[in-house]
């Protein structure tokens, strides 16, 4: 029961970090592409990479902090729904670019930022 509400709590937190971003960044951004749930996955990737190498390379974390900062926290603040619906609006506008430059960066940013962010707590707590 205790895995369940620390990733209650962590996904609360991640959800609203994300629809905070979300409203800051669409206020300041151009509404025909999606950038709040791009930069939201590319950092959820990147704390989230960074999480488990940082597990990796030393036992840092209880697995209650584990259920709330990597299943909680970061399944809250990522959004593959809004990234596949936003794609899905990107190609009815007949905005293809945008589309496949959208698919491309959320792809394979997200995983080399995962890498990253695992190489990078690694090293960090050697």
């Amino acid at each position: 029961m205790r895995e369940v509400i620390m990733v209650f709590l962590g996904g609360g937190v991640g959800s609203i970090c994300r629809y905070g971003i979300g409203k800051w960044i669409n206020r300041a951004s151009i509404p025909t592409f999606p950038y709040s749930t791009l930069l939201v996955n590319l950092l959820a990737c990147l704390a989230i990479g960074m999480l488990a190498g940082s597990q990796a390379q030393k036992d840092l974390f209880s697995p209650a902090i584990k259920y709330l900062f990597i299943i909680g926290f970061c399944g809250g603040f990522s959004t593959f729904s809004a990234f596949s619906i936003e794609s899905m609006k990107l190609w009815q506008d007949g905005n293809l670019t945008a589309f496949f430059i959208y698919i491309l960066i959320s792809i394979i940013g997200c995983i080399l930022l995962t890498f990253v962010g695992f190489f990078v707590a690694q090293k960090f707590f050697q």
